[in-house]
């Protein structure tokens, strides 16, 4: 099968391994350094034992059009990162051709299939103007969650996927299951990728972000790690609340969380000393990925008139520190003193 990934990080790479060393020809999308590494050496995984073991016929491509018509696109950015090249994505498609959307957070084909007074609803904050959704039809959609851990260990080595925690749920936004999803995650299975077919995927979508919305942006905002937030009671308590008011607006939409708020809370605990992706994307002068993960949260409230007043102010702040980092084009990390 010709799979093209499009935002070739962490995850993408993962993905990229585990289905290039099945067989399948795997094109990624991605720039700078490391395209150059896979260019030249092929992509590496780091294993657990140590070892990397690299897929040489993985071929890196820098922009979407050199890639050619696939059997499969899996976007793997963060989700600022698809309006910048859903104009190009086309190029991709033949006629069948399905599209894996693995974003964090709310996605832009939301209410693609949703069924209720907001069906076919667009959220401008991850979908501004409409760009997505005019280059990528709804019925290719397969939504997904990458759940687990993932990293770039330098250009051109890649380290996740060999847990138990590590999967990748899949579902139609319909909530059909149909013979392309099960194929689909047939596929994934014999790459050595668990991905289970769901029957509701934005229920999946919801409780990942029940904690993402949280903490991510107070870890981003404070520098601090998962354990270091849920140690501190007054930041904890700002999170629980937090997760409340995500609570509510999942709510008004449809969706219950299958277990107690402090449950989830405690099981993201357990993390300890992990940094989440937006905390890191700071440290590394990335853009921040919160229109996902608060603004467009924020964004269904208003469509159903659920207030959200923490997660609004939490956004903003959010978004002044993107501001602050693309303006000065800075990094901001913490160092120890001496």
């Amino acid at each position: 099968m010709r799979i093209c990934i499009v935002g070739a990080g962490a995850v993408g790479g993962v993905l990229g391994f585990r289905l290039a060393t099945a067989g399948h020809a795997v094109s990624l999308v991605t720039r700078g350094p490391h395209r150059e590494a896979i260019d030249r050496d092929g992509l590496g995984h780091l294993g657990r034992d140590g070892a990397v073991r690299r897929a040489t016929s993985v071929r890196a491509v820098a922009q979407v059009a050199e890639a050619g018509p696939q059997d499969l696109v899996i976007l793997a950015g963060k989700s600022h990162q698809i309006p910048p090249v859903a104009p190009d994505l086309p190029a991709l498609f033949a006629a069948d051709t399905p599209v894996v959307a693995l974003q964090n957070g709310l996605p832009w084909w939301y209410f693609h299939c949703h069924g209720g007074a907001l069906e076919g609803t667009r959220l401008e904050t991850v979908d501004p103007g409409g760009i997505v959704s005019r280059h990528v039809d709804g019925h290719r959609v397969i939504g997904s969650v990458a759940w687990g851990a993932y990293r770039i260990v330098e250009p051109g080595v890649v380290e996740g996927g060999d847990s138990e925690r590590d999967r990748f749920p899949l579902g139609e936004p319909d909530g059909t299951v149909s013979a392309r999803v099960e194929a689909l995650s047939r596929m994934f299975a014999e790459a050595g990728i668990r991905a289970p077919v769901v029957p509701d995927i934005r229920a999946e979508k919801w409780f990942k972000l029940w904690g993402n919305a949280a903490l991510n942006p107070i870890g981003a905002l404070a520098h601090a790690t998962i354990g270091q937030i849920y140690a501190h009671g007054p930041a904890r308590e700002l999170a629980r609340n937090l997760m409340v008011e995500v609570a509510r607006v999942a709510g008004s939409v449809g969706v219950a969380f299958p277990v107690a708020l402090d449950a989830r809370l405690a099981n993201s605990a357990a993390l300890g000393a992990v940094r989440t992706s937006t905390h890191q994307d700071v440290e590394a002068g990335r853009r921040l990925e919160v229109d996902a993960l608060v603004g467009a949260v924020s964004e269904i409230g208003r469509l159903t008139d659920t207030p959200t007043p923490l997660l609004d102010a939490l956004y903003a702040c959010c978004l002044l520190l993107d501001q602050v980092i693309a303006d000065g084009r800075v990094r901001i990390a913490t160092e120890p003193l001496e």
